[in-house]
């Protein structure tokens, strides 16, 4: 009788350290499957509506990178919208007439970004890393910077060519 007794109290030990061992695997995971899908998406929506904001608030959408004077590459189109995804304060600490990687603006490059990160992309290890692109080039909502007039080209009509013109009575 006292060896059945000593048998289930090792065994209830036994499961109590699995479960203590197995516990943090379970309640400290990261999101899995559909629970990453959403996070993707969550990021993507808030995004689309931080670049309408900006569209809504300057009358264009954001450019694909700002330039100085000679046309160099400043910041990314991820930096103007900061302010729109709740990042007021990194914004306003970063220098906008300095390039991304000057000695001020680099304190910033560590920062991790979980809006401009999917977590469903494999190997997503480094936390500085953005998943969020756009698609840069002519006829495209991000045109490329002409270094002639050293501006951002106008943006395309957004017609095709077949389409046909309102008709007015």
């Amino acid at each position: 009788m006292k060896q059945k007794i000593l048998d289930i109290i090792a065994i209830v030990f036994v499961l109590a350290v699995l479960a203590c061992l197995l516990c943090p695997l379970v309640v400290f995971r990261t999101p899995r499957g559909p629970g990453r899908r959403s996070v993707c998406m969550n990021n993507e929506s808030q995004l689309a509506l931080a670049l309408l904001n900006y569209d809504s608030e300057h009358g264009h959408l954001p450019p694909p990178y700002t330039v100085d004077e000679n046309g160099k590459p400043l910041h990314s189109w991820r930096t103007l919208l900061l302010p729109y995804l709740e990042y007021n304060e990194l914004f306003s600490k970063i220098r906008f007439d300095e390039p991304w990687d000057s000695p001020h603006n680099s304190q910033f490059h560590s920062l991790p970004m979980p809006i401009f990160q999917c977590p469903s992309v494999k190997n997503n290890q480094d936390r500085t890393v953005t998943h969020y692109d756009v698609v840069v080039g002519e006829n495209t909502a991000f045109p490329p910077f002409d270094p002639e007039t050293k501006t951002l080209r106008k943006m395309i009509e957004w017609k095709k060519q077949n389409d046909k013109e309102p008709e007015v009575e």
